[in-house]
């Protein structure tokens, strides 16, 4: 469904430890402020709900790019996503091509530990690149990952 402010208490009290620790690292945001700016920012954003309640939010936020042609995809969410994920897998490359029609370069950095989000990322076609490098607030390591 269109993702939606009261989608986000929910996601923030639950959402998965590697997310945390990545939204903490790269901003230094709780849960719930890494989802407030996310959707406040986006211009595509969609919820999933795993029995009525809201599991995860991804979306698109757009990037100062030479052409203003770039966005920033994310997706931060809670342990439920496994319990769907067969069914998000098999949605996901209509959501990233939703994302590209509106923004032809897709990037933006993953955790260097986050190794569920790698694999989801590789699966949606990402690049992901061969080192990491330091980045966000904390220094700590992170993947920069892109779609053209």
């Amino acid at each position: 469904v269109e993702a939606l402010p009261e989608h986000i208490p929910p996601i923030a009290a639950n959402m998965r430890q590697a997310d945390r620790q990545e939204v903490m690292a790269s901003h230094a945001h709780t849960p719930e402020q890494a989802l407030q700016s996310s959707l406040n920012q986006s211009v595509l954003a969609w919820t999933c709900l795993v029995r009525t309640k809201p599991a995860f939010i991804w979306g698109v936020c757009p990037l100062r790019g030479l052409l203003g042609l770039e966005g920033s995809p994310w997706l931060l969410g809670t342990n439920q996503i496994f319990e769907v994920r067969r069914d998000f897998l098999r949605c996901c490359p209509c959501y990233v091509d939703k994302m590209q029609a509106v923004f032809p370069k897709l990037w933006n950095y993953v955790h260097a530990d986050n190794k569920v989000s790698q694999r989801w990322l590789k699966w949606c076609g990402f690049q992901i690149a061969q080192k990491p490098e330091l980045y966000g607030v904390n220094n700590e390591l992170f993947y920069k990952f892109w779609r053209e």
